[in-house]
């Protein structure tokens, strides 16, 4: 099957590890990596291409500098924080310039109202359901996904696929943003890459 002309977005979860799928991610017209992805060491199972960089507007994701970067999607999110993240979004944006892709807290809000979650304190999206949410919106055909421990089946609990702690799920709602995806996956917005 050629993927020449369609998106993917590659989550970090760890159901990437030991699949060997990085040389059919590289294989996609556009591929997509979030926040503090790692590639280096991990391109036979999670690819080495960054087309797009999804991430949060803080100050703890890493600036990607990736060569043949097209564009930087930059989400503020719905959430306690969102005043913070308006004004790092105009460090993001001169970073970037012309690559620069502003994705404003009222598009989160909607897309967790969507989710289910208690916005803007209690909860607030992840980026992956965020930029999930964004390409359904923006895209006039389907995409992939892969790296999505929550909606991948992985019972334990949700890490990454390179050393790192796990992921704190303080803010986020795993369950009700898998039950998201998958509605989007039944509407044929969104795929599984096998």
């Amino acid at each position: 099957m050629s993927y020449s002309k369609t998106l993917i977005l590659v989550g970090n979860g760890s159901t990437l590890k030991d699949k060997r799928k990085g040389e059919v991610i590289d294989s996609f017209g556009v591929v997509s990596r979030m926040n503090n992805y790692v590639v280096r060491g991990f391109e036979r199972d999670s690819g080495e291409r960054v087309d797009y960089f999804c991430r949060r507007s803080t100050h703890d994701v890493h600036w990607c500098k990736t060569p043949d970067l097209k564009k930087v999607i930059n989400f503020v999110t719905y959430c306690s924080g969102t005043a913070f993240m308006n004004g790092r979004a105009k460090n993001v944006r001169n970073i970037y310039n012309k690559k620069y892709v502003h994705v404003g807290s009222g598009f989160c809000q909607k897309i967790g109202e969507a989710v289910g979650i208690n916005q803007p304190s209690k909860e607030w999206c992840s980026v992956g359901v965020l930029a999930i949410g964004y390409f359904c919106d923006v895209l006039d055909r389907p995409f992939y996904i892969t790296g999505f421990d929550y909606v991948e089946g992985y019972e334990g609990k949700f890490k990454h696929y390179y050393p790192k702690s796990g992921v704190g799920s303080r803010g986020h709602n795993w369950a009700k943003e898998a039950i998201y995806i998958q509605k989007q996956i039944d509407l044929g917005k969104v795929k599984i890459l096998p």
